[in-house]
């Protein structure tokens, strides 16, 4: 029979649960802390109600190369007022379940919006979230719209947290996988006038 591995945190999180109830602290659910999925803006790391600050047992990874954006074009350039099929995908072996929120934002005004008619996932104009964790089995996926906007609203800067929890109903043995990508409108548009 083959050997199971484990999370390296998931050893730790029956001891931290029964710590936890020792000292009469109260049970701990993070999804029922918010059933409608996390606050907006939790993707962002300088709020003080971001996602690693409800699944704290662990370091937030930054950069995190286990979080996948597609849909964004070659070389993260796209064309302006144009629609692309955006999906999320986490690859971490040790998760459970898996939830996202996604922001979009631009210093020079409106980086497009998103749009979904998933029942799971959620939209208000540049942000986007999960409302319901997903079970993981090999990976986690999530596809959305994503409207790109008008010329000189670039580069529009895409932030998004994935928690990628163990499923035990507290902030202890879970992960959250931080990613932030810069789109960039193309430096010239073709036209129809272009010759082939």
């Amino acid at each position: 029979m083959a050997a199971q591995s484990s999370s390296p945190t998931s050893k730790r999180a029956p001891l931290a649960a029964l710590t936890a109830a020792f000292l009469g602290l109260p049970a701990w659910d993070t999804a029922l802390a918010y059933p409608d999925g996390a606050p907006w803006g939790a993707a962002n790391l300088d709020n003080s109600e971001n996602c690693s600050s409800c699944h704290f047992e662990s370091e937030p990874i930054r950069q995190s190369n286990a979080i996948v954006l597609k849909g964004f074009g070659d070389g993260n350039t796209v064309a302006p007022n144009t629609s692309h099929v955006v999906r999320i995908i986490l690859n971490d072996p040790y998760a459970a379940t898996a939830g996202f929120q996604l922001l979009a934002s631009a210093d020079s005004g409106d980086p497009g919006r998103f749009e979904s008619d998933a029942a799971d996932i959620e939209v208000i104009g540049e942000a986007a979230r999960s409302i319901a964790p997903r079970t993981v089995v090999k990976d986690a996926a999530w596809s959305f719209t994503w409207h790109s906007p008008s010329p000189g609203n670039y580069p529009v800067t895409f932030t998004v947290a994935i928690s990628a929890a163990n499923d035990d109903g507290s902030p202890f043995g879970d992960r959250i996988h931080y990613r932030v990508v810069t789109i960039e409108a193309p430096t010239r548009v073709p036209d129809a006038n272009d010759a082939d």
